[in-house]
């Protein structure tokens, strides 16, 4: 239970950051709040999307497909820290 209240807690501080981040960059931006809202919801709704698919795609490809969305989901989230440093 410790376990998973400290990332509960570290996903919630990384998320956190992150929105301040967009928050600062885009003060001079007309409706901000509507766009980042949006990109929220679409996150969340997303999100439940990939957690009910998991175990359809690691059945569709025979027990592997834990491995391949973790390996996807990384490199997504490499290529937008990537991003957001250049």
């Amino acid at each position: 239970m410790l376990k998973l209240f400290v990332v509960l807690f570290r996903e919630t501080l990384e998320i956190s950051v992150i929105l301040s981040i967009i928050l600062a960059a885009t003060q001079g931006i007309k409706h901000r709040y509507r766009y980042i809202n949006a990109g929220i919801t679409l996150g969340i709704i997303g999100a439940f999307i990939i957690a009910a698919s998991t175990s359809y795609i690691s059945n569709l490809l025979e027990g592997y497909g834990q491995e391949i969305i973790n390996a996807s989901i990384l490199m997504i989230a490499t290529s937008l820290i990537i991003w957001t440093i250049i």
